[in-house]
């Protein structure tokens, strides 16, 4: 009998275990089928102009951003994505849809990403170029398995791949004292002089955060905990 105790014994240590020291997941969305999600611009010369479509996104609305300047601008994601990533030990990834045209232009850029905690800012880039004819998908990790490079701090500057790379140690540190999180909204460099306008739409924006060392939650740790209680009374009445 004590062998046919030993397996939900052992199973049961270590679910207590996973729990006591367990990962703990959470998911920011932003869909904007109601609205702009509290989405706003940074870096766009005062003169863009931020627009809720409610049709035509992935499956409702979308955010455009329209943009008549030359110079670099971004997208600022609202405190709900940057508060949980300045959790310690705190990583993840986003995920996106991203449009974008101007006039009868090519897009010049590639789809880029943003952090900074005000005294270190990253980027890192993406694949496939953006383009006129639909939403393409992209994500990124917030670690080293994402190619995170270090850029000036005021984020007026194209993309370089080479630029130094970022340590995770510097990544982490970047995350700790988040202070933004940045989608770029600039893809063709002429738009002004050409006369046109530059439209970056974006659509379906999920952050996944994972903080591998979070503390257990009370009830499901006394649950394993009771469970494991139990098994051990069992075996003992049954040797007795």
């Amino acid at each position: 009998m004590q062998r046919n105790l030993a397996l939900p014994l052992a199973s049961a240590a270590a679910a207590c275990s996973l729990l006591m020291s367990g990962a703990l997941a959470s998911t920011v969305s932003s869909t904007f089928d109601g609205g702009l999600d509290g989405w706003t611009t940074y870096a766009n010369g005062g003169d863009a102009s931020l627009v809720w479509e409610p049709t035509d996104g992935q499956s409702g609305g979308y955010l455009r951003d329209i943009d008549t300047t030359d110079e670099w601008g971004w997208l600022l994601a609202p405190a709900t994505y940057t508060n949980p990533l300045r959790t310690p030990d705190a990583g993840g990834s986003l995920s996106f849809y991203l449009r974008t045209f101007s006039g009868n232009d090519a897009p010049q850029y590639p789809v880029r990403i943003a952090i900074s905690n005000g005294s270190l800012t990253l980027m890192a880039a993406g694949i496939p170029f953006p383009n006129d004819n639909s939403f393409n998908a992209y994500s990124f990790n917030f670690d080293a398995s994402t190619a995170w490079h270090i850029v000036r701090n005021d984020l007026q500057q194209a993309f370089d791949s080479t630029d130094p790379l970022a340590s995770s140690a510097q990544i982490a540190d970047v995350l700790a004292g988040l202070t933004g999180l940045y989608i770029a909204a600039d893809y063709n460099s002429s738009n002004v002089a050409v006369g046109g306008v530059d439209h970056t739409l974006l659509d379906t924006v999920a952050l996944d955060v994972v903080i591998p060392n979070a503390a257990p939650e009370p009830v499901s740790a006394g649950l394993a905990l009771a469970a494991m209680a139990g098994l051990l009374a069992q075996r003992r009445r049954r040797r007795g």
